[in-house]
């Protein structure tokens, strides 16, 4: 897994797929607004397609080295010390009773 994680990824495709976004974010408002009633539905429509292709785009650039070091990636050891701590603590407070309420009425004196 390590190999495969250090083969880039083909800069021709990298090329291609952002020229394509960028064409599509660039020609489909022209054709929406000839399709569409109105400058809103138009950039509506254009607005979901184009966020949806670029949102997509990102996921597959973020899926395509889950090797990374970055800021996103979960530290597993860490989570684990922290699981382990809590579970601990649970564990030290298991012997103690339980808490209940108690309600006791008192008399005042009148």
């Amino acid at each position: 897994a390590k190999k495969l994680a250090c083969v880039p990824f083909p800069r021709a495709y990298l090329f291609f797929t952002l020229f394509i976004l960028i064409c599509q974010a660039s020609f489909v408002p022209w054709m929406l607004a000839i399709y569409t009633k109105g400058a809103w539905s138009a950039f509506f429509y254009t607005f979901c397609g184009v966020f949806l292709l670029w949102f997509l785009n990102f996921v597959a650039t973020a899926l395509d080295n889950p090797f990374t070091k970055e800021a996103r990636t979960l530290e597993a050891s860490k989570v684990q010390r922290e699981l382990n701590s809590n579970l601990e603590q649970m564990l030290r407070q298991a012997h103690l009773p339980t808490p209940a309420c108690a309600i006791r009425a008192t008399r005042q004196a009148s």
